[in-house]
């Protein structure tokens, strides 16, 4: 019989989330989206091992995929599970190369081999999907806990009122019970009508300012005159 063979690469995603999370070693849940990009040896005896152990599966990703993706699976946990959540956000190509290093002697007994592979999404699982039963996601939630208890008072120390909510919002819904972040109180009809009758009263004791612009003893030079407002004369002259 002869069996056809693939010789092309093949793209294969694999994601892990939710309740089929990875979990690092800081015993966190991990959501990720890997991409594998796989394909046949070059060489005769990696053709051979493809097409018997592949048969017409190489002709579809997705029935390879179904085949090979429990490999990808365990290289993605293993590589997981030696690293914090921290390092595997700020060192992806440390965490990629040891899952490529991990999966690679897998793939050859099939005869393929792995030409890259890319960490296209990688996020925290949310906690809705952390079992409580679950040691490792007991250990987990008890750690997340702890961290947002801290977040919660190092932001209600440092931060103004305005900018600490806006952080304190995704995390924990608190109420503030001292009197400085209690809203001034409506002035009441009684105080209202207090406050009326003393401005008024303050503008009978201090009248309104008035501009006199008559001459001195009625014969004063039109050129020259006084400005007199109250009891403050200033001199102003023009000229023609």
């Amino acid at each position: 019989d002869v069996i056809p063979v693939n010789m092309n690469t093949l793209r294969l995603e694999v994601s892990r989330g939710r309740d089929k999370a990875l979990i690092t070693k800081d015993r966190m849940r991990v959501d990720v989206i890997a991409e594998f990009y796989v394909r046949v040896a070059a060489a005769a005896d990696a053709v051979a091992a493809a097409a018997q152990t592949l048969g017409l599966r190489t002709m579809e990703p997705e029935q390879l995929k179904e085949l090979v993706e429990g490999k990808f699976v365990d290289a993605l946990r293993t590589a997981a599970a030696d690293m914090t959540m921290e390092e595997l956000h700020e060192k992806r190509g440390t965490y990629v190369r040891r899952v490529r290093e991990a999966v690679a002697e897998d793939l050859t007994k099939n005869g393929l081999e792995l030409e890259s592979a890319s960490l296209t999404q990688l996020d925290q699982t949310g906690m809705e999907f952390f079992n409580p039963s679950n040691a490792f996601d007991a250990e987990g939630l008890t750690r997340l806990t702890e961290q947002w208890v801290h977040t919660v008072r190092l932001t209600s120390i440092f931060l103004p009122p305005e900018a600490a909510g806006a952080v304190l919002a995704s995390a924990f819904f608190t109420s503030v019970s001292c009197e400085a972040a209690r809203p001034a109180p409506t002035p009441s009809p009684e105080r209202r009508r207090k406050a009326r009758r003393s401005m008024v009263g303050m503008a009978r004791v201090m009248p309104r300012a008035r501009l006199s612009t008559r001459p001195r003893d009625g014969g004063a030079d039109p050129v020259s005159f006084d400005l007199r407002v109250n009891n403050m004369k200033t001199s102003c002259w023009t000229t023609g």
